[in-house]
């Protein structure tokens, strides 16, 4: 009762300022393509973070709000990229869905997702994330999960925006980005927006050991330059959409080794999505669209350099699809698609990590796809079924199941869910493997929700996920080149906790995340003699985020992420039979961050905000290990930094 009354004063007793409950009936639209549902009543696992929660923890980009989310970490790969793991399992490679505005960010060539600095917040308006497979929905790159960006719309705007951050740390500078946003929703339906983000970062500071010992300064040549143009246009049942992002990497590492140059490293995006939803019938709603993405990831183009590399990728893509609701609690929806893939090398020349395609400079595939999916809601259990089945001219046929059954009784939420799903290898894993094979997953999952009173709610998830025929990335040790194979069986299980308090003075959010190894014969995943632990995950993980609106515009933010300990190749370990250098496998410790700030609104002018705030603020000792045995040292991360955020916002007053 005493702590129940010290929450009601802090966050605001007043039920008819509450937010809790609009907050939990926000339709979420990833999860379902024929109707959007709330997060207690769509079939599958499902968060949103709203521009209001992004801004109250501090993030400064889509990595750190992911941070945030239950069962994500965070993890290096090679030449300084980090990515996302997801339940214990790596996702980096194509096993993780990205999309900005309805187009996926996935880049073609080896499906990856790298993070760090990309996507600023300043133009992010909602997060919402598939916490597990979406395949029967995506395809194949939505294997473990989807995340789903959404930027300022014209509606969201009425106006103009602009945000901006500056750190600072002990070694100097930190890093600085911002965003410019400006659209308009007018009377006739027209909806227009452009959103433009960039900034230069440092991926942290600290030092980085090779295996062979040799060192270089993260802090001064690591370097993130990221910049994203958003373009959209809606008119009525039409929508034209354009995403430019080049995110620039500048680092040292390589393959593992430190080298004696710092080569940028570059992955381009230009995509284009073109759909018109025809609703001349209010029961059958058909949808076409077409999407063309052209993009030119890792690229090096330098030719002396040992990481040179420059290839293009393009897909081009067509669909339809018709929801259809013939009764009010009946939903069919069914789509088929159809695309291209497409790779060609810039440059001829066969030096650094630069292949052709099995002796061409050019290479080609098609996929053609169909889906279908049901939703019955009833007085007992609603029901959720469909599928997606996929050929690929390289790959043959693959087949993604899913069935949800769940149930909403006023303020309790009851999910059971299964889902199929599969990954087709991308270009790159064909090329460097012709004989590899499209991987699948199993899925199992559970979820209890209950909104406890107006100002408290709670929900906890169960999860078995089994990997099969799992593709796998290392280095071959005969030739020193990458290669892809198909290993064996990898399964993890667990659970997630997510606790929301919310009133009219502010919120807070709590998550717990616990993932372990149910089954692992990948030899390159495993921690030797530890069988409980899977190669640099941490077992438990645990988040806190809010605002408190302290009074008169002062508002107090923050949020905090603790990582129990886990294993990696934390430094030198010696050469092997052949003299290669190696690593020696240790646990790195658990690790506390915590960003905090002090800001306030309306700062004299409306809509005008300002803080101060400082990351990592016990200066914890962040890294980002390699999740598998590739020879590659732990990243240093960020380090304790101070920084200013400032805002604008202004709205037309109708």
């Amino acid at each position: 009762m005493v702590l129940e009354a010290v929450l009601l004063a802090l966050m605001g007793a007043d039920v008819r300022d509450l937010s809790l409950d609009e907050l939990l009936d926000t339709p979420i639209a990833v999860a379902s393509k024929a109707q959007a549902r709330t997060a207690r009543e769509a079939p599958g696992i499902v968060t949103a973070m709203t521009r209001e929660e992004i801004h109250a923890s501090g993030a400064r980009d889509l990595l750190e709000v992911l941070q945030l989310i239950p069962g994500f970490s965070f993890h290096t790969d090679v030449e300084g990229v980090v990515g996302a793991g997801f339940r214990g399992m790596w996702g980096h490679e194509g096993k993780v869905l990205l999309i900005v505005d309805g187009i996926e960010m996935n880049e073609l060539l080896y499906s990856t997702v790298p993070l760090g600095g990309r996507f600023p917040v300043q133009i992010i308006e909602r997060v919402e994330v598939i916490r597990g497979p979406g395949s029967a929905v995506y395809g194949g790159n939505a294997e473990l999960a989807v995340i789903n960006v959404i930027t300022k719309s014209g509606r969201d705007l009425m106006g103009a925006s602009i945000g901006a951050r500056y750190a600072h740390s002990h070694a100097g500078f930190y890093d600085a980005a911002g965003g410019l946003s400006a659209g308009w929703a007018f009377e006739n339906g027209l909806d227009l927006s452009a959103n433009l983000a960039l900034g230069q970062l440092r991926r942290g500071h600290g030092t980085y050991e090779g295996y062979d010992g040799r060192t270089y300064d993260v802090g001064q040549e690591q370097k993130l330059e990221p910049l994203l143009v958003d373009l959209s246009m809606k008119f009525k049942g039409a929508s034209v959409k354009f995403v430019l992002d080049d995110y620039k990497v500048a680092a040292r590492d390589g393959y593992g080794l430190a080298s004696d140059t710092t080569p940028v490293m570059r992955f381009r995006t230009y995509a284009a999505d073109v759909r018109y939803r025809l609703a001349k019938w209010e029961s059958v709603v058909p949808t076409v669209y077409a999407q063309w993405r052209l993009q030119q990831p890792w690229e090096v183009t330098d030719t002396s350099s040992d990481l040179f590399y420059s290839k293009t990728a393009q897909r081009v893509k067509g669909g339809a699809s018709v929801a259809w609701t013939p009764l009010d609690n009946l939903e069919l929806l069914g789509g088929a698609e159809v695309y291209g893939d497409f790779a060609a090398l810039n440059d001829p020349t066969i030096t650094g990590t630069q292949t052709d395609f099995q002796g061409a400079q050019t290479v080609s595939y098609a996929n053609v796809a169909a889906y279908v999916q049901g939703q019955l809601d009833n007085p007992y259990v609603n029901v959720s079924v469909g599928g997606r089945y996929e050929w690929n001219s390289a790959v043959g046929s693959n087949f993604a199941p899913r069935i949800a059954l769940s149930k909403r009784i006023e303020r309790l939420h009851l999910k059971a869910l299964y889902s199929g799903a599969f990954r087709s290898p991308g270009i790159e894993n064909l090329n460097l493997n012709p004989a590899i094979a499209a991987e699948h997953t199993q899925v199992a999952e559970a979820e209890v929700g209950l909104q406890l009173s107006d100002l408290f709610y709670g929900s906890v998830n169960a999860f078995y996920m089994r990997l099969e025929n799992p593709i796998v990335y290392g280095i071959d040790p005969a030739t020193a080149s990458e290669r892809y194979v198909n290993d064996g069986a990898f399964a993890t299980g667990g659970y997630e906790l997510d606790l929301q308090l919310r009133g009219k003075r502010g919120f807070m959010r709590g998550t717990y995340s616990l993932a372990l190894p149910a089954e692992n014969n990948v030899e390159t995943y495993q921690v030797r003699g530890r069988p409980d632990a899977i190669l640099g995950f941490a077992a438990h993980k645990v988040t806190l985020s809010g605002l408190w609106r302290i009074g008169k515009g002062l508002q107090l933010g923050g949020s905090a992420v603790y990582l129990s300990s886990r294993y990696g190749y934390l430094r030198p370990g010696g050469v092997d039979a052949d003299g290669n250098p190696v690593g020696a496998l240790g646990q790195h410790p658990e690790t506390l961050t915590m960003n905090l700030w002090v800001g306030y609104e309306n700062l004299g002018l409306n809509g005008l905000s300002l803080s101060a705030g400082v990351d990592n603020l016990f200066n914890a000792p962040v890294a980002y290990l390699q999740p598998y045995d590739g020879g590659h040292a732990p990243l240093p991360g960020g380090a304790r930094a101070f920084y200013l955020r400032l805002s604008y916002a202004w709205k037309y007053d109708r």
